[in-house]
């Protein structure tokens, strides 16, 4: 929904982005060229997360695309790395293929033309469970903030940057 500055609706979209139901946006940004991307979940079970971005001028979707590495994710945030840059999304992955990791915090690169996956993502595995539910960057650097898991089980997990 786009909202004037008192706060009264000036247009709402609805999409169907994802393969399965229960969609839900968990995050938009205005990009450098002025769309609107985003990320979310669908699922009913498992969830899993997507991407897309928005032309609003056009009203046009860009692209939308599923996680094709994992189906049960969650993509929480999504930022574009530098001006008419690609995008960076945190994407945490539920039952990792990682040797001894049950989730897996990953930072995504996505093409900004195609939302294709660019290059290989950066998975941390440090301990036995993570997720990145945000991303920002300030003076150059990244920070993210989510759950660090040390030791097993839920008595080890932590808040984490």
């Amino acid at each position: 929904m786009k909202m004037a500055p008192g706060g009264s609706p000036l247009w709402v979209r609805i999409f169907k982005f994802a393969s399965g139901a229960g969609e839900q946006i968990s995050q938009i940004i205005e990009d450098s060229e002025g769309h609107i991307a985003g990320c979310g979940l669908f699922g009913l079970g498992s969830l899993t997360g997507f991407v897309f971005r928005y032309n609003p001028a056009t009203d046009q979707v860009d692209w939308v695309r599923e996680n094709p590495v994992n189906p049960q994710s969650f993509c929480y945030n999504i930022q574009e790395k530098a001006a008419g840059g690609n995008f960076l999304a945190t994407w945490s992955y539920h039952n990792s293929p990682a040797p001894g990791s049950f989730d897996d915090a990953n930072l995504v690169e996505i093409n900004r033309n195609t939302g294709a996956i660019t290059g290989t993502p950066y998975a941390y595995t440090y301990g036995s469970s993570e997720s990145f539910l945000d991303i920002k960057q300030r003076a150059g650097f990244w920070y993210t903030a989510g759950r660090y898991t040390y030791g097993a089980a839920f008595g080890g997990m932590r808040a984490g940057l």
